[in-house]
């Protein structure tokens, strides 16, 4: 992550030693996916922009007993990035000590994005400093990786096969999946075969050990890290197989026909959560 700071002072009032440069967005969204590389802004700064943990968007903080003024400004030649859905440009006000929480996004698929960040502070009316900020910080792993439509689980066998896809301009590297749900609602694990893996990127074992499944929330799961991770290169497209859905007595289930729901993690701590459908009618719906 690159980062470029320049900090101004706009009057005597607030001394040179009193501004500090914040630390860089904790947060950027790529087609709505989160980007959770982090920068913790210093105690000290007037202006504080951080997250309350590494899932949320930014938070802007005034951390000042004055009014402040902040634009945020799309300053990237090579992409297009929206503010709280406002493109180009985006002002908003911060009371003394007030926050506010702003999404960043991008339209494409770019791999980093300019921000200039500019804070005005205003003592009864009257401008007393200005903040300036110029942040250049990259979008997530996750956000430059599709599912391909190509999902299929042959005849009875009990496995299920997807790819994925880079879509961006540089490698990125996999890490870990969980399994949110499927749409059998007896299923319970994916365990190895014949001493095999649960589950192979083209096909080299990367989870050697069973992945269990509780349907009944598919908006969580349990995390399994890659035994090593996986390097999909750029325009590279990956086959990943799970290779046999059981029930609670360990018995194979069929999958022909059903959908599943998997998060992906990436190298950057991002991660994608994918409804893998075999039956579009049904897809993205789970019971619970």
């Amino acid at each position: 992550m690159k980062r470029r700071v320049f900090v101004c002072v706009g009057a005597t009032s607030i001394g040179v030693g009193a501004l500090f440069s914040t630390g860089a967005f904790s947060s950027l969204t790529a087609d709505r996916e989160v980007a959770v590389t982090t920068a913790e802004d210093h105690e000290g700064a007037l202006l504080g922009i951080k997250n309350i943990d590494t899932t949320d968007e930014p938070v802007f903080t005034n951390n000042t007993t004055l009014e402040m003024d902040v634009e945020l400004t799309d300053t990237d030649p090579d992409t297009t990035i929206s503010f709280d859905g406002n493109d180009s440009s985006y002002r908003f006000s911060l009371g003394p000590n007030g926050s506010e929480t702003i999404t960043v996004e991008t339209e494409d698929t770019a791999q980093s994005a300019l921000v200039a960040v500019t804070a005005e502070l205003f003592d009864n009316g009257t401008k007393s400093g200005e903040i300036t900020l110029q942040r250049d910080f990259s979008v997530p792993q996750s956000a430059i990786t599709d599912f391909t439509g190509t999902a299929k689980s042959p005849g009875g066998s009990g496995k299920f096969e997807f790819e994925l896809e880079n879509t961006g301009d540089k490698p990125i590297t996999l890490t870990g999946i969980g399994i949110d749900a499927t749409t059998r609602s007896d299923v319970q694990a994916v365990t190895p075969k014949n001493n095999g893996a649960a589950l192979s990127g083209n096909k080299r074992d990367l989870v050697t050990t069973s992945i269990s499944i509780d349907s009944t929330d598919p908006e969580t799961h349990s995390r399994y890290d890659f035994d090593t991770d996986f390097e999909l290169s750029l325009n590279e497209t990956a086959t990943f197989e799970l290779s046999r859905f059981t029930d609670g007595s360990g018995n194979k289930v069929r999958m022909d026909g059903e959908n599943v729901r998997v998060t992906v993690y990436f190298g950057d701590d991002s991660h994608k959560t994918f409804d893998l459908c075999l039956d579009e009618a049904t897809c993205g719906r789970y019971e619970s």
